[in-house]
């Protein structure tokens, strides 16, 4: 039922929501300021200070604001930024930083920048085994002689392309032979590479863990529970353990509904004051319609008091879920294991079937129940990475959304395919034409050549369409963390562009054009590519356009305020002067598909493995420099990226056994029993469980913490917290702290605020 039909078929009736002991109560947990979102004119300097706490600048380390403290021992202080609550105190970074420095952001982003680095490693390692000599015996191969004017479509031109693929060595089996030797050498050096790169992101995470202490050391996420924080926690003290902290996940989909009502009343005020001026702002004498406009953004602020405190009170709404901090690591530690999530528990869980087993008997002593139902208990996300908005969706309505993306996906991968198509077949008619002739014209030549820049133009325009389209699609999965948003961003996008790139080329040359090595072929096509890749991603990183435009907007906004002609909220305001947000997706997907690409066509195409290496080394450069000066960072991503990552980027193995099979078997013309052990080989490893493998060869230890989650607290250790970080309580207060600054407007029957105003007051 609509949380809004309820409590407006009973007007006059005083609502009570704190069933509860004040101090057990979400809402009380929240830091009180006198912080108006909707304020206009906005503040310049506050929403300066916001967009700097939300950069990836570094939070200095200091105590916790206190007055008595500073009054008394001088001591420094951290002070937070009333918006969004992160440290204000922070300092910039230097381009030449040591990457291990942005773990602040979580681990993410230095397994980020050592991901890159790794990538080069692979690359290099390439390039020094058998990269180097393929380019040379390529070289030296005397089969693409063709020239002239004269255009034969079955002729191998001597263009340096050409030169510098296989396609020169044809018909030489000695060489051949010898780059397969090499090329069986570099598996098993690749096999071993990503052995030692999932190592050093292990230990890196590991490293990371040690240093940095984070509100998930000592967090669970658990499923299938009760609606009150009280039940909650006695149940949990019941199996032995001490919970400290509890944020509930509740449906805020109708909390989105009356926002944008508020945002519409809002714009109306706004247009008012535009035409009236904000001279007379709080003047008695006001105009009316500026007084009836104040009127219904206090009604606005109230109906969303009215219905977070609905929401919070029906059980309709609550989705089953909450975020249990525990004072120490090891008691989560010691709830996660002994509460383990079984295959058959998993599919119960899928249909919602999760119910306690006929006998007692067959349930552990450890596992927690309440009433029939199995809590599910799982590692906690960070609080910035927890996709609040997501989280609630039912594994049912999840699996609906991935099936809705498959079928999107597949028709991306139709359409492209068949305007890539389409341009190939439009270039073999034309060299059909020409081959007719058989004299050439510098004007044809040009044409020809233009074709095939134009094939590669086209593959990478369809592959920035993908990218606009991909947001869409992964939201229609909801899945519950940003860290899963990405993954499935990145690897949905590398797949997409991986087909557009290599496989619809590949197979529109091997069953329709059939031109390999002739004027516009296939090797022409995908060389340009790797020529575009070396340039596009560093020059636009470069080239950031977005930050360029801000930083026009910023001066612009500055000057209204200035003059007093400003009519945006505080909030919009602070939105406005954030820096472009990071996406990190859209990196790791740029890599992958780069690396799966490389790899694919490294036998063909040797020299790709150059361009990539520069390119590579571009970006980690580049994309360095707009982190830490251009962006800004509102997700804290975790290691579970990187993971997802590395298995993605363990399939160059199997593309490089596939691409050295298929390009001797359709270029050169030769077959042996070597390469076909080298694909079964790459088969096993792709699908073998290199996580458990590389866990056996490489122990580790857990660095549980031994400060506890009150000290850390205590000591400013977490820059925000589940509560801070759930929409549905800090819009709350937000709702709150802004109906003060109308509260002379309307005196209301029904007051969501009561309680918490008079909370305020006790705390004074």
């Amino acid at each position: 039922m609509d949380p809004e039909i309820q409590f407006q078929s009973q007007p006059n009736k005083q609502q009570h929501f704190f069933e509860e002991d004040k101090n057990e109560n979400i809402l009380y947990k929240q830091k009180l300021n006198d912080y108006n979102f909707i304020q206009i004119p906005p503040n310049f300097e506050e929403a300066e200070k916001h967009a700097f706490a939300r950069r990836a600048t570094a939070p200095l380390n200091l105590q916790p604001f206190d007055s008595n403290n500073m009054e008394s021992s001088g001591a420094k202080v951290h002070r937070e930024c009333p918006c969004c609550s992160y440290n204000i105190d922070r300092k910039e970074l230097s381009l030449f930083c040591d990457t291990y420095d942005l773990r602040f952001l979580g681990s993410g982003f230095p397994l980020f920048y050592n991901y890159i680095i790794w990538c080069i490693y692979l690359c290099l390692a390439y390039l020094f085994v058998c990269g180097g000599q393929e380019l040379y015996s390529n070289y030296q191969g005397n089969y693409c002689q063709a020239g002239g004017e004269t255009y034969q479509p079955e002729a191998c031109r001597n263009s340096l392309f050409n030169l510098l693929s296989i396609a020169n060595k044809k018909h030489d089996d000695q060489a051949i032979e010898f780059s397969n030797d090499l090329n069986t050498i570099m598996l098993v050096v690749l096999m071993i590479m990503m052995l030692l790169f999932r190592r050093s992101q292990n230990k890196l995470t590991e490293d990371i863990d040690k240093d940095l202490v984070t509100p998930s050391d000592y967090t669970v996420h658990v499923s299938n529970i009760p609606l009150h924080q009280k039940e909650l926690k006695d149940l949990f003290r019941k199996n032995g353990y001490n919970p400290v902290d509890i944020t509930l996940v509740y449906d805020s989909g109708y909390v989105s509904t009356l926002q944008k009502n508020l945002d519409s009343t809002l714009e109306k005020y706004q247009e008012l004051l535009g035409n009236y001026g904000l001279n007379n702002l709080h003047d008695p004498k006001r105009p009316i319609e500026i007084k009836d406009s104040q009127i219904e953004i206090k009604q606005n602020l109230m109906r969303q008091g009215l219905l977070i405190r609905e929401i919070i009170r029906n059980p309709e709404f609550f989705s089953g879920q909450a975020f249990i901090s525990f004072d120490t690591e090891q008691d989560k530690a010691r709830c996660i294991e002994n509460n383990p999530l079984g295959f058959c528990d998993q599919i119960k869980y899928f249909k919602n079937e999760l119910q306690k087993p006929i006998t007692d008997s067959s349930r552990s002593p450890n596992e927690i129940y309440w009433n029939d139902n199995k809590l599910v208990i799982q590692e906690a996300w960070e609080p910035q990475d927890v996709n609040w908005e997501g989280i609630h969706t039912s594994e049912k309505d999840r699996f609906i959304g991935k099936i809705k993306g498959y079928i999107i996906g597949m028709g991306i991968i139709i359409l492209c395919g068949a305007a890539v198509l389409a341009l190939s077949v439009y270039q073999m008619y034309h060299l059909d034409d020409v081959a007719e002739n058989g004299d050439i014209t510098p004007q044809e030549s040009l044409q020809i050549q233009l074709l095939s820049v134009g094939v590669s133009c086209l593959i990478n325009g369809l592959n920035m369409g993908v990218q606009m389209v991909l947001p869409y699609i992964v939201s229609l999965e909801s899945p519950d963390s940003r860290s899963q948003y990405n993954a499935s961003y990145a690897v949905k996008f590398s797949f997409l562009s991986f087909v557009n790139s290599a496989l619809l080329t590949l197979l529109i040359t091997v069953y329709f054009t059939k031109n390999y090595y002739g004027r516009g072929g296939f090797i022409y096509t995908q060389t340009i590519v790797f020529l575009q890749n070396i340039i596009m991603t560093p020059m636009m990183n470069v080239l950031n356009t977005d930050w360029i435009q801000k930083r026009y907007e910023i001066r612009t906004l500055k000057k209204e305020v200035e003059e007093g002609q400003c009519t945006l909220t505080q909030q919009q305001l602070n939105q406005a002067l954030e820096e472009n947000q990071y996406n990190q997706a859209e990196r790791y997907s740029d890599i992958l598909n780069t690396m799966w690409l490389t790899f694919f066509y490294a036998p063909c195409i040797p020299l790709g493995i150059i361009c990539t290496i520069v390119n590579l080394i571009l970006v980690y450069w580049t994309d360095k420099l707009n982190l830490v000066k251009m962006c800004s960072v509102k997700e804290h991503l975790s290691h579970k990226v990187s993971q997802e990552m590395i298995e993605l980027m363990e399939y160059i193995i199997i593309l490089y056994c596939i691409g050295n099979y298929v390009f001797e078997m359709q270029i050169t013309g030769y077959h042996d029993t070597q390469s076909l052990v080298m694909l079964g080989i790459g088969l096993i490893y792709t699908f073998a469980p290199m996580q458990w493998v590389s866990d056996k060869l490489f122990s580790s230890k857990d660095n549980n913490e031994t400060m506890t989650y009150t000290e850390a607290v205590a000591y400013n250790k977490f820059e925000i917290d589940y509560n801070q970080a759930n929409p549905l309580h800090s819009q709350f207060i937000k709702a709150y702290q802004a109906y003060q600054k109308y509260k002379e407007f309307q005196n209301d029957e029904i007051n969501a605020f009561e309680e918490l105003e008079v909370y305020k007051k006790s705390q004074i």
